[in-house]
């Protein structure tokens, strides 16, 4: 089991936010990394290492209410997807199952490359 390392949550613009590691335990491309929101998870994914043991990070949903200061675990892994018969290839656009046996807890697809603006999810 990989080492999970707390950062802070220094930066939220919309779906991007940038988070603070101790030196020496600064999380690798595409590791996820969970934030509590509001007593919900929030799962990040590190997007690019900006300098100054900072990552920027692509949330995989809303940011509403998140705060600087904010305690982010790194998972040490990369964002894992359930595979099985309720998911068979039939998701929509947001990762939700579309087959009548229910919601597949899956995470948003990364549909731009990080930007500052809020995206309200639709196409």
């Amino acid at each position: 089991m990989p080492e999970k390392h707390i950062g802070k949550v220094v930066q939220v613009m919309g779906p991007v936010l940038d988070i603070r590691f101790k030196d020496g335990e600064l999380p690798a491309l595409l590791n996820a990394i969970e934030v509590e929101n509001n007593d919900k998870k929030l799962i990040v994914e590190v997007a690019q290492h900006v300098g100054d043991n900072v990552v920027r990070c692509i949330a995989m949903a809303a940011t509403d209410g998140l705060v600087r200061g904010a305690d982010a675990v790194d998972t040490g892994e990369p964002i894992k997807v359930p595979v099985g018969d309720e998911c068979h290839y039939r998701l929509n656009m947001r990762g939700a199952s579309r087959a009548a046996s229910g919601i597949c807890p899956f995470a948003y697809p990364m549909l731009s490359t990080l930007t500052s603006r809020n995206v309200s999810g639709t196409l």
